[in-house]
């Protein structure tokens, strides 16, 4: 379960999980609460900003230039770990469905980097 408070820079979040026996990292994403969907047992994410990618702790902290959202929007934060070259999946302990996101803006951590389509399998616990 992730927790998030308030951070010592105004508007900007710290978020902290527990910590997941044999993960070796951390992922971390924020995206548009409103860009959220459900279609055919899957949850799509829309558009993401990954605020974090290979953290070795079980916490993340907004810095100064942080995104705040406009009045009357929400962002959602998810989490995921990393055990060798599988990834556990966003939110896959809240939510009974996988949860993917369309994009990523500076890829998407945990999918691997590959060179042919036959060599796309990606890993999921």
């Amino acid at each position: 379960m992730m927790s998030v408070e308030e951070d010592s820079t105004p508007g900007m979040a710290h978020l902290y999980w527990n910590a997941v026996p044999g993960a070796e990292m951390y992922d971390v994403i924020q995206g548009d609460l409103s860009e959220v969907s459900v279609s055919n047992g899957e949850i799509s994410l829309g558009p993401v900003h990954v605020l974090g990618s290979g953290q070795p702790g079980a916490s993340y902290r907004e810095g100064p230039s942080g995104a705040i959202p406009v009045v009357g929007s929400a962002f959602f934060y998810l989490v995921q770990y990393r055990e060798g070259q599988s990834a556990s999946g966003w939110g896959t302990e809240s939510s009974p469905w996988p949860a993917e996101p369309s994009f990523c803006d500076i890829g998407c951590p945990g999918e691997p980097v590959v060179s042919s389509v036959a060599s796309m399998t990606v890993h999921r616990k």
